[in-house]
């Protein structure tokens, strides 16, 4: 796993430790610790943190990788750092963006779909990667004893830093360029009411801080990516607005969007995802499952809030808007059939029309869709 060597025994930094570093990752020895592994993801947080002088420590233990997984796990001097193993294409980043959950406790893994879910004492944090250039993240607080703030280590390389800029948390290559950017959690507590989350930096960690008032259990939802940061309802500023003032519609419709993304991309599959008729299926489907998981208000809402944090040209954002109200519909007639939502917004996407320039099209009925080319 560790690959070839590149380099011979090196002294580390504080005089007392060693290690060798290979293509896949290192081995680090101390007087106390002894010779222990590092790899994968895991390495790239630790690493970022600063390796040994981070405040994780030398690692005491060699990496382990969960049964039928990514899932890594490793302990250090000072706790035990824990990772989906997933990673997220990112430009700059050659091995891909990924988050590391450093904890002073064990977690329990639970593998979950597309993703895993690490258990803690009285909390629950969710990985799953939708796709190659995004992730939905759960901080979940079930109890009163469980911690008001979580800190996730990421793989930032040297010149890179992260800056909580409002409502979000961006990565910035040193020319200031955006990489990545991570939404603030969408939280409610007991009584469904919004909770206040805020978010600190430090060299390469995050960490959400919870309003230590809030009433448990609290709930939270919120997505990283790595392209396209404003069509997602926790970055894109109208849409974070938007789930504000209606957090519980927001926390409802939470996967409509990765389901929409997921079913539309399997559909009809390629490179170009854009005015085509994956395009259509996916906003018809998205405007279907937000309309039946919430209501079609919010729909309207969330649905006009992503074009503004997303313009296209005003051919695509006509299409868009056309495919929006079909997909309204579709929910409304679908109340509770998932399985009716899907058949009828991909048959729809099928024998979709083809206009090229749809601006001043009323759709009157929401009984079919439009692409600007096939």
């Amino acid at each position: 796993m560790l690959g070839f060597p590149t380099s011979d025994e090196i002294v580390a930094p504080d005089g007392a430790g060693r290690y060798s570093t290979f293509q896949h990752g290192a081995i680090y020895w101390s007087p106390t610790t002894g010779a222990h592994s590092v790899i994968g993801t895991i390495y790239d947080q630790w690493a970022a943190a600063g390796y040994e002088r981070s405040d994780l420590g030398y690692p005491v233990s060699d990496a382990t990788v969960a049964a039928g997984s990514s899932v890594e796990e490793q302990g250090f001097q000072n706790g035990r750092l824990y990772s989906s193993g997933a990673r997220l294409t990112a430009d700059l980043i050659p091995a891909g963006l990924s988050f590391g959950l450093p904890s002073l406790g064990t977690l329990t893994v639970e593998a979950v779909t597309d993703g895993v879910t690490f258990h803690g004492d009285g909390f629950d944090v969710t990985f799953l990667k939708r796709s190659e250039i995004y992730a939905e993240i759960g901080i979940d607080i079930l109890g009163a004893q469980a911690p008001r703030d979580f800190t996730m280590l990421l793989p930032v390389p040297a010149g890179f830093r992260l800056q909580a800029d409002g409502g979000r948390v961006d990565l910035l290559a040193p020319d200031s360029s955006v990489i990545a950017a991570i939404g603030l959690p969408n939280a409610t507590d007991s009584a469904g009411a919004l909770v206040d989350v805020s978010a600190v930096t430090a060299g390469s960690s995050v960490t959400f801080q919870f309003d230590k008032t809030a009433r448990v259990p609290v709930d939270s939802l919120f997505e990283a990516a790595t392209s396209s940061y404003d069509d997602f309802m926790s970055i894109g500023t109208q849409q974070r607005w938007v789930c504000g003032t209606n957090p519980n519609d927001c926390r409802r419709a939470f996967p409509a969007q990765s389901m929409a993304q997921k079913i539309s991309s399997q559909e009809f599959p390629g490179a170009d995802q854009g005015d085509n008729r994956a395009d259509a299926a996916r906003h018809c489907l998205w405007q279907a499952y937000t309309t039946e998981m919430a209501n079609e208000d919010f729909a309207i809402q969330i649905a006009d809030a992503h074009e503004q944090d997303a313009p296209g040209t005003p051919q695509a954002n006509a299409m868009d808007a056309y495919n929006n109200v079909t997909g309204r519909a579709v929910g409304l007639r679908n109340e509770g059939n998932h399985a009716g939502i899907e058949d009828t917004s991909l048959r729809y996407a099928h024998e979709a029309r083809i206009v090229p320039d749809p601006v001043g099209l009323d759709n009157e009925d929401g009984n079919d869709l439009i692409v600007l080319k096939d």
